[in-house]
């Protein structure tokens, strides 16, 4: 690989915490941080806030499954109760994606984080098994900033690759498929409803969260797979176009819009590859034009409909993972596994998207399994911890941790114990779930 100098301008203020990523994650950690009282500094490429949940369309949130817990993240919850106050949100994990960016910086503004939009990470300077600066490409070029602890929110463990970590990614080379989301506007969503009821689909009262989607295997009894069968058969879809179609409606999103959870480019499964993602995009907006052109065509409520939106980013399911101090198992969500240092408990099945075969390995009402703190410890750097969707864990066990609820409390957990100590690994996670239970965070054991 041919070697470049880096000319930067080193900023000579320092904040006590920096977090590289304004998702879902890294929002809550900044906040986090923040709440304890440390100066934060959020960096952030795009320029919104809140990632897959606001810039991929991603929503719902989706649940961890547990009733009584809407997340381990007490963030979490003021963000959705207000977002529900409001109007915006509804039956805890929907939340509209447009609102939750300003919702995102204003809770930022609550808790005094500084936020830079435009500022992409290019660059790590390292002093021994400390990151000593950061540098990212920003509008005015060039520029370093450093601090005494670090927290990498990028959602592909970016931070940590520079920095000299071990990462893993994919399985058997390669990634869960990745989606570019769209909505759709001016929907008659009663009479969408009305044909969803006569299909056999039940849902249930007033505001009620919506959901229909299609798999090939579905076929011999799923009314909505006959019909995207038809659109292959008269060269309106393609057999990829159908793999997986699902689509979303709730009053507090729209009230005439649905939100399509696909295309999904199951014959494009490299996640880190610039072309490769580029060639997922590019197939994705024709094929959710054929997708909606088929539906206004055939499927009643859709006479006046138009497509209302692209996802901004793509909707990466997983692609690089921290290699951390504990790897997360598959074997680990099986056995519903309890940890001393846990930060975050869920019920989310482990959930492969697999054009093959979509694995859903689910858990009985009551059971749920514990994310340890040393998921987020790289094994060679002090004063990096990782959050989000790439902490360490195996391919399997990342499709049940993803969930954006769940990374919440991933980087409300991160965001705590980066203002106990400049020095993560001398954190106890114990004490971190305390500080999160202090703050109003909700666990299923409390001893």
């Amino acid at each position: 690989m041919a070697q470049l100098t880096i000319h930067y301008e080193h900023q000579a203020d320092s904040p006590d915490v920096i977090v590289l990523g304004g998702g879902t994650a890294g929002v809550i950690a900044a906040c986090a941080a923040a709440r304890e009282g440390k100066r934060v500094l959020l960096l952030e490429r795009e320029y919104a806030l809140g990632g897959t949940a606001t810039l991929s369309l991603t929503t719902p949130r989706m649940t961890n499954h547990m009733p009584q817990i809407v997340s381990c993240s007490s963030l979490a919850g003021l963000l959705q109760a207000e977002m529900e106050r409001d109007g915006f949100g509804g039956d805890t994990y929907f939340a509209d994606p447009q609102m939750t960016k300003l919702y995102l910086e204003r809770l930022c503004a609550r808790f005094g984080v500084e936020i830079l939009y435009g500022a992409d990470l290019v660059s790590a300077a390292m002093d021994g098994q400390r990151i000593a600066e950061v540098i990212v490409s920003t509008s005015e070029g060039m520029l370093g900033f450093h601090a005494p602890v670090f927290i990498d929110c990028t959602g592909n463990a970016q931070l940590a690759l520079l920095s000299g970590c071990e990462t893993a990614c994919g399985y058997e080379g390669e990634n869960q498929p990745m989606s570019l989301r769209f909505s759709v506007g001016g929907v008659d969503i009663p009479r969408v409803y009305g044909t969803l009821n006569e299909w056999g689909y039940r849902f249930g009262g007033d505001h009620f969260p919506m959901e229909f989607y299609s798999l090939w295997r579905e076929e011999a009894f799923n009314p909505f797979t006959k019909l995207l069968r038809k659109g292959v058969e008269a060269g309106a879809l393609t057999q990829q176009d159908g793999s997986y179609i699902q689509a979303y409606h709730h009053p507090s999103m729209g009230r005439d819009t649905l939100w399509f959870n696909c295309p999904e480019a199951g014959h494009i499964l490299n996640a880190v590859s610039a072309r490769s993602i580029t060639r997922m995009v590019l197939y994705s907006r024709e094929s959710a034009q054929r997708i909606f052109s088929f539906l206004k065509a055939s499927f009643p409520g859709f006479e006046n409909s138009y497509i209302q939106s692209f996802a901004d980013i793509p909707g990466i399911r997983e692609s690089r993972r921290l290699v951390g101090e504990y790897v997360v198992s598959e074997e680990d969500v099986r056995a519903r596994r309890r940890f001393d240092d846990a930060i975050a408990q869920t019920a989310y099945p482990i959930d492969i998207h697999n054009e093959k075969n979509l694995v859903l390995i689910h858990m009985e009402p009551g059971e749920y399994y514990e994310i340890p703190y040393r998921c987020m410890l790289p094994r060679s750097v002090s004063n990096l911890l990782v959050a989000g969707r790439c902490v360490s864990s195996t391919f399997a066990a990342q499709s049940s941790m993803r969930i954006q609820l769940t990374c919440m409390a991933l980087g409300e957990a991160a965001g705590i114990a980066a203002a106990m100590s400049g020095d993560v690994h001398a954190v106890d996670g114990a004490q971190v779930r305390k500080r999160m239970m202090a703050h109003g965070a909700t666990f299923a054991v409390t001893a």
